[in-house]
């Protein structure tokens, strides 16, 4: 499709907390200092956390100069579920994916807790967030679909998150690990929607992982920017992975498998089967810093237990279709520099390593428990909707409930 056949919205959905400020001023920078063409439609959704107020920016051409004006301000909860979907609807507009050549980018900006988006932590030490099953419900009662979903929120590259928002994204760009309050180098990902707006989702995801690093290196940003806040992350463990959803009914296929591979274990006579199960989740690190939500790598842990287990026929199989459904599954892949390897002797004391994480995380908490693997577990087992469309399709819960009750 020629270029001027096609155009975008860009929406970004950014919950400011009232310390990052240099944070959002970037990212609209990223946006002011493009050559615009007219093509993309900027809309920057703020939810002021600590004040219950949204401010919607929209970029605009007044002059011939092009401003980011606010179009649109009022006193809402990000928790309710009317609250996105009347901004989706109302402002953003209906069902733009059947526009013909118009296409829709969504950036989530704000805290991640695997399962979800605009995570908070309460002061019981609970997580509330919106799940990314409440996010697609969202999606499908307004803008049906978006072709691109980046999240800039911590551990969101999780397969149960993934898998719920297969039917209304076609390509989904997160991290596995925990992500930087700056996020991806918009300024390039701008770049090339301005200069190239019919590019490819390829190509696309080939510019976000490609840059994600050479943000942090340029100048002046790497000498002012990176040092400004404290907590800020180091960009060098960060792992994103773009991934195509429309290969997570497959990729839940061999989860299915493994479910039923691994549930033999329970069984009587199977101890060495358990023991092996163990010992293959006991050397995959977690992928937060506390160790605390209970993420790691599927293919690692898959790995893993093909070593711990043995050469078994039915393991083998289960492992030589995940890999050929992860090459069909993954866009591109950042994987990080270190220092620390997450998957290091020094991390994991005397198991096996490997560099880091490789595409896509699941949830499947230590032998422990803490707050977060808590709050976690409460919507995973929850009845109440959030998780239900993996639940109905994937027998993996099964083999989670199972092995704590026998652990």
């Amino acid at each position: 499709m020629a270029d001027n056949k096609c155009t975008w919205t860009v929406t970004i959905v950014v919950m400011h907390d009232g310390v990052h400020d240099h944070v959002y001023d970037e990212l609209e920078q990223a946006i002011l200092q493009q050559e615009l063409a007219g093509r993309i439609r900027y809309v920057i959704y703020y939810f002021f956390l600590h004040e219950g107020i949204v401010r919607i920016k929209e970029l605009i051409f007044h002059n011939n100069f092009q401003l980011l004006e606010t179009v649109d301000s009022y006193h809402s909860d990000l928790y309710d579920p009317q609250t996105l979907l009347r901004f989706f609807t109302e402002t953003i507009g209906p069902d733009l994916h059947l526009v013909p050549g118009h296409r829709h980018m969504v950036i989530l900006n704000a805290h991640g807790a695997g399962l979800g988006f605009f995570a908070d932590r309460r002061n019981d030490g609970s997580i509330r967030m919106i799940t990314a099953e409440q996010l697609a419900s969202v999606f499908r009662q307004s803008i049906g679909k978006a072709d691109v979903l980046l999240s800039v929120s911590c551990y969101t590259q999780l397969l149960e998150t993934g898998f719920s928002l297969k039917e209304v994204v076609d390509l989904f760009i997160a991290p596995q690990t925990t992500m930087t309050y700056y996020g991806f180098h918009y300024a390039k990902l701008f770049g090339l929607l301005e200069a190239s707006p019919c590019a490819g989702l390829q190509e696309i995801a080939d510019n976000v992982t490609d840059n994600f690093l050479l943000k942090y290196a340029e100048e002046p940003f790497k000498s002012t920017e990176l040092k400004r806040y404290a907590d800020e992350q180091n960009p060098n463990l960060v792992c994103i992975a773009a991934n195509y959803l429309k290969e997570y009914d497959a990729i839940v296929d061999c989860v299915n498998e493994l479910t039923d591979f691994l549930m033999q274990a329970f069984e009587p006579g199977q101890e060495d089967l358990l023991n092996a199960v163990i010992r293959a989740r006991k050397s995959c690190t977690e992928l937060t810093p506390s160790r605390s939500f209970g993420f790691i790598d599927l293919t690692f842990f898959i790995e893993q237990l093909l070593n711990e287990a043995g050469q078994v026929q039915p393991l083998q199989d289960i492992h030589h279709r995940f890999h050929l459904v992860r090459k069909r599954c993954m866009a591109s892949l950042h994987k990080p520099p270190g220092p620390p390897d997450l998957y290091s002797v020094s991390m994991r004391k005397r198991v096996r390593s490997t560099m880091s994480p490789l595409f896509l995380s699941i949830f499947f908490p230590a032998f422990s428990t803490t707050a977060d693997q808590l709050s976690i577990r409460e919507i995973y087992f929850s009845d109440d909707g959030r998780l239900h469309l993996f639940r109905s399709r994937c027998r993996w819960e099964k083999f989670i409930r199972t092995i704590f009750n026998r652990t």
